[in-house]
């Protein structure tokens, strides 16, 4: 298993978020722990090479709001 660190206030803003999205948040990390990808994420060349955000949709909002954006770097990702 990839080991992943969280970055600026991502843990935290996660930790407030509803359980259902930390659920689903959580089982996105764990797909790309496991060498996968998450099914909904935007790469973030700016940030720095390896980090990705990785995006949730409340399926009950009104226009597909989005609830939570939670970045991470894989650590030993090569640029």
């Amino acid at each position: 298993m990839k080991p992943l660190e969280f970055l600026g206030s991502s843990r935290d803003d996660l930790a407030r978020m509803p359980a259902d999205v930390r659920h689903e948040i959580g089982v996105e990390l764990m797909r790309v722990q496991f060498g996968g990808q998450p099914t909904d994420f935007k790469p973030m060349f700016a940030v720095g090479a390896g980090v990705c955000e990785i995006r949730v949709r409340d399926a009950s909002a009104k226009a597909d709001i989005e609830l939570a954006n939670v970045r991470y770097r894989m650590i030993g990702e090569k640029p």
